[in-house]
């Protein structure tokens, strides 16, 4: 592959994504993201709240396995979380470390699902793949629509049997690195309703295809994007203000190397983050005219 490349090769320890921030940084976000969403929350005077929907549930392994993604990581969020986060690896790479990672941000009032992509990797090798993404010869092939098609429908039945678990898609968030971040993209401009938002790390956005989505494109994205790969930083911009002119609502966060390291790069996802979760705020939950339904 050349240096323009936006996957790592599959080898058994993955991809380099697995070079997550410190956990001594990544820790502090939901706090973080906790402050930032109670400071845009505020109440009238008289008003009344009532909870109406339910926490969901984990899914069962049958479920996952019926919905093509056997081998998921479940990590169970804090009693009571209403919101999901799904994190989708890159090419070549397993749902374990992406777990470590959501277990580390600890977002609130959020639940975690780690997919393992549905596709093995050929040649016998240890990892797995969003879709068919090499030559007979073991060259690295660009994405191909009716693959992507299929990845998608796949995904929308796993939102669907989500769904049916108590996790509406309007409160379901999707983080992919790599490939993952390219599938995740594809589908949250081409879902039927508003996920809970999109962000994508470092994805070859080129194979991104917007004129194709729906006709409003109602998930806020965040795209993540490298400096150190004018390429793909380029394609990045690119896609932005084309979503933009489709009424899109998308960010554009830029990085140094080809993962999130510092507290600093970590910042706008914990704003993102602050600004779409479902939280119970806390000056909420004081109020005495709230009546939570159970």
């Amino acid at each position: 592959m050349t240096a323009d490349s936006h996957e790592a090769a599959p080898t058994g320890r993955g991809t380099a994504y697995r070079e997550a921030a410190p956990a001594r940084e990544v820790r502090t976000i939901a706090h973080l993201v906790m402050d930032l969403a109670v400071r845009q929350q505020s109440l009238s005077a008289g008003t009344s709240w009532v909870w109406a929907e339910r926490a969901g549930r984990s899914p069962t392994s049958k479920e996952l396995s019926n919905s093509g993604f056997e081998g998921s990581c479940w990590l169970e969020g804090p009693s009571g979380a209403r919101n999901l986060l799904l994190l989708l690896p890159g090419l070549g790479d397993k749902p374990a470390s992406l777990a470590r990672l959501a277990e580390s941000m600890a977002l609130p009032e959020t639940s975690a699902l780690a997919l393992r992509a549905p596709v093995a990797l050929p040649a016998g090798l240890d990892g797995y793949m969003w879709y068919n993404s090499f030559t007979a010869e073991g060259e690295l092939l660009q994405a191909d629509s009716l693959e992507i098609t299929r990845t998608r429908e796949r995904l929308c039945r796993l939102l669907t049997m989500l769904e049916s678990c108590g996790w509406p898609s309007h409160r379901t968030f999707l983080m992919g690195y790599m490939q993952g971040g390219l599938v995740a993209l594809d589908l949250a401009l081409h879902f039927h309703s508003r996920l809970g938002g999109v962000v994508s790390v470092c994805a070859h956005q080129d194979d991104v295809k917007v004129e194709e989505a729906a006709s409003a494109i109602q998930t806020p994205l965040l795209i993540v994007a490298s400096t150190e790969c004018p390429k793909q930083l380029s394609s990045a911009q690119r896609l932005c203000r084309r979503i933009h002119e489709q009424g899109g609502h998308v960010r554009l966060s830029e990085i140094q190397g080809s993962s999130i390291r510092s507290e600093r790069e970590m910042r706008p996802l914990m704003e993102f983050f602050a600004e779409n979760l479902e939280l119970h705020c806390a000056m909420l939950q004081n109020d005495p005219s709230i009546v939570r339904v159970q």
